[in-house]
């Protein structure tokens, strides 16, 4: 399942401040709670529509009970749309590859 592969097991110091940790191609990106939860409603609504939103709405899951999300590129891209689209312009542009 991906969900296991992507999420690391191993909890982190971010456990414990409420923030989730994306690894998006080595770069590590910190989202707070609030902006992780949004992603994932944002996610899970779409993910009747899509795949890949799918599968990202239960890696932020995974994600929200502290563990290091690891991101291929094409769910780092189609996260930075869903970011821009809920008014998260800033995570959008820590997602989007150099």
């Amino acid at each position: 399942m991906r969900v296991a592969a992507a999420a690391s097991t191993r909890r982190s110091a971010s456990a414990e401040t409420g923030a989730v940790v994306l690894d998006v191609a080595g770069r590590r990106v910190a989202l707070d709670r609030r902006a992780a939860e949004l992603l994932q409603a944002a996610t899970t609504d779409e993910a009747g529509r899509s795949s890949v939103a799918r599968d990202l709405s239960l890696l932020l899951a995974e994600g929200l009970r502290g563990r290091t999300l690891a991101l291929r590129r094409g769910e780092a891209s189609t996260l930075a749309r869903i970011a821009a689209a809920v008014g998260l312009a800033d995570v959008a542009g820590e997602l989007t590859p150099a």
